[in-house]
Parts: C-alpha cells; structure tokens; sequence
C-alpha cells in the first residue's frame, strides 16, 4: 500500500546534526529505505535534448502544459520546480513520472501573473524552487479539488496573491508579477543564508524551521537525488524566512523536539490516494494544521512533501 510507504520513511528518520542561521532552522535526515530507481531529471532532460515543454496548443491554456519525455528511462518532474518562459511561468500542481516516449498534457500553476505572451517558444527549466508558501498554498487547494472533483487544479488566484504578499514584503517591484523576480532580487542575501545550510552526507530530506517553527518537511528516495535539489528547496524556504524578523533565539534540542511531533503528525495521520497523471500514485494528506502529498511508485516512496499551512491562507 502506498500509505505503507510513506509512513516506513518517515519512521525510518535518522536525525542529522542541526544548522542554523538568523531565524532559519534545518535538520537534515537520512532514511533507511532508499532505492536506486533510474529516473532522468527534468534539468538533465532537457540539457540533453530529450524533453520537450510546450504550451498545449499555441493559443495556451493557464492550468495546463505539454510534456514530452523522449527518453528511455521515466521523466521526474517535482512540483516545485518553476518553468520559465512560453507564454507565463509555471509550476507542475504535483510531482509526477512521465513514461518513456511518451507526451502528457500536465497540471500547472501560473507563477506569472502579468505575462501572457510568448518569450520563448518552450519552457525551460528554472534554477529556483517556488517559494514554499507558494508551495504550500497550492498544494492545499489542489487536495480540495482532488477531493470534490478529483483533478490537480489549483486556486489560481490564491497563488497569485501568495507571490504578490511576498513582493510586498520584500518591496520587489516585478512588471510581470514574477515569481523568479523575487529570487533574483535577493540573490546575494539568498546565498548568504545558503552558505549556512550545506548539504550532509547520505541526506536524502531535510525539515526547516523558521523562528521555532516547522515549515516543511522534504524527501527524496535517495541522497544522490537530494543533494541535486538541495539547494534550490533550501532556499525555497529563506525566500519565506526573509520575510519575518528573528523573534527568538533557537535551541538544538527544541529543533529536534518540534522536527519529531511534526514528523509523528503526519505519519499517524490519514491519507488519500489518487492515481497519478504519470506513472505510480499521488498520495494527500491534510489535517488541520498541516497539508502534503507524496508520489508513490511499485509500492515505494519518490517524493514527498509536507507543509505546515499558513495562518492567513482562506480558501
């Protein structure tokens, strides 16, 4: 069963030592349960020319994009991966495995809100993560329309307003309401922060902590696999952080106390399982402080991601 699967990584956590900076908190894990599935990056894939993203059609449709994977091996596309270019910026609405020569039209959320033009002909693979309010916002709403009409669609608008609440913040100014303009405009402070937050040894997840309290919570099936998104899903996290002053000092053990009541939450909790518009299961979670999905593949764990949600967030 899928929920097997997730539930065996998540108590199979082996804390690492814990890292911290101004008011961010990262406790890297490693997990006993890793597996050596050959699956090809989407950056990878299309490096070597053998994905292809377009919009669906040359009009364009917000809530969906073309996916053609001309590899041999399954193509992994995480769902906080930005897509950049077409005719607005994307994010895929779920993690998802795209058979072998095959095309798939797939679930987006706009990240893009005032673009609807083509700058390039496909999209192109982003060197940044969406934030993870972003992420947590749309993986909420999708969850609701999974639930009531069984399809991976957003609430477009919500999405938007979590990007132009971070530009506020933040006092970014963006023609197009990007949310890579964000990213670029706190390029030094993002690696600032970064420089704190390395990547272990034989980590395969991480959960971040701002000001004492968890955020997320984010796995991958191995640590070769992590430690290529590392980077990009830390900083997803410091685009959040830079947002709220440092209200207190952290303490280790504290960090390891609120990591494991978050990690037991959500492993006692129940779940729903899809079928997923690639290969394998998407499996949801929701309860009333936390929300997350999890793709499942031949019974084992590839990507899982659990989010607390945000306060402010209505539905």
């Amino acid at each position: 069963m899928s929920v097997n699967a997730i539930k065996d990584s998540l108590s199979s956590i082996e804390f690492l030592p814990v890292q911290n900076y101004e008011n961010v908190s990262v406790l890297g894990f490693e997990t006993s349960n890793l597996n050596d599935f050959d699956f090809l990056t989407l950056k990878k894939g299309l490096r070597m020319g053998l994905v292809e993203l377009n919009e669906e059609n040359l009009n364009g449709i917000v809530d969906t994009i073309k996916v053609m994977n001309n590899a041999v091996t399954p193509l992994l596309i995480l769902e906080g991966e930005v897509l950049i270019g077409a005719k607005q910026d994307r994010i895929a609405n779920t993690s998802l495995l795209i058979p072998p020569h095959v095309g798939k039209l797939i679930p987006v959320s706009c990240v893009e809100a005032n673009r609807w033009e083509y700058q390039t002909n496909n999209f192109y693979d982003s060197t940044n993560y969406a934030s993870s309010n972003v992420r947590g916002a749309r993986t909420e709403t999708v969850n609701v329309s999974l639930k009531k009409d069984g399809v991976y669609k957003s609430n477009q608008g919500l999405v938007w307003d979590v990007i132009n609440q971070t530009q506020k913040n933040l006092n970014i100014e963006s023609q197009t309401s990007a949310l890579k303009d964000v990213y670029s405009s706190k390029e030094e402070t993002l690696n600032d922060y970064y420089e704190s937050f390395p990547y272990t040894n034989k980590q395969n997840g991480s959960i971040i902590l701002i000001n004492n309290e968890v955020k997320g919570l984010e796995l991958l099936y191995n640590n070769y696999l992590y430690k290529e998104f590392h980077e990009r899903i830390i900083k997803s996290y410091i685009i959040d952080a830079l947002q709220e002053s440092k209200t207190s000092n952290t303490e280790d053990l504290d960090v390891y106390n609120l990591a494991e009541d978050f990690r037991d939450n959500i492993s006692s909790s129940k779940y729903e399982t899809f079928k997923s518009v690639g290969c394998g299961e998407d499996s949801r979670f929701e309860n009333t402080d936390s929300t997350g999905s999890a793709l499942i593949y031949k019974n084992e764990l590839i990507h899982a991601v659990f989010f607390n949600k945000l306060k402010s967030l209505v539905i």
